[in-house]
């Protein structure tokens, strides 16, 4: 599995509010899910955001940045991390090795509570 890095990941609302958070992940997909799962948890957007909603996915070290739609993490969180061969370029592979892991049962609560 990947070495994991802190991230930021954001997104801007539609009335052009930048909500961010700090997460620590292995995968782009990881990282995504991890911010997704706090966005939806804190509520501090009234504005929900959804699946053409762009995510922004800022490594810290090295510094690099990603960005990745929304609609296409909640996609890959209902295939149980398992990518669909349209792309995903196995960003996912590595959690879904690890489904009995922390993050597995992350993904499982996380499907569950849509």
């Amino acid at each position: 599995m990947p070495t994991a890095c802190t991230c930021l990941v954001s997104f801007t609302d539609s009335e052009g509010i930048r909500h961010s958070v700090e997460v620590t992940a292995s995968t782009l997909y990881e990282a995504a899910a991890s911010a997704i799962n706090e966005f939806r948890r804190c509520g501090f957007t009234s504005n929900a955001p959804g699946p053409p909603t762009r995510l922004t996915v800022a490594v810290k070290i090295p510094a690099t940045s990603h960005e990745v739609q929304w609609g296409k993490i909640e996609a890959w969180l209902q295939s149980a991390g398992k990518p669909n061969g349209a792309g995903d370029e196995g960003e996912a592979a590595g959690v879904a090795e690890d489904v009995n892991g922390v993050f597995g049962v992350m993904l499982r609560r996380l499907v569950a509570s849509w």
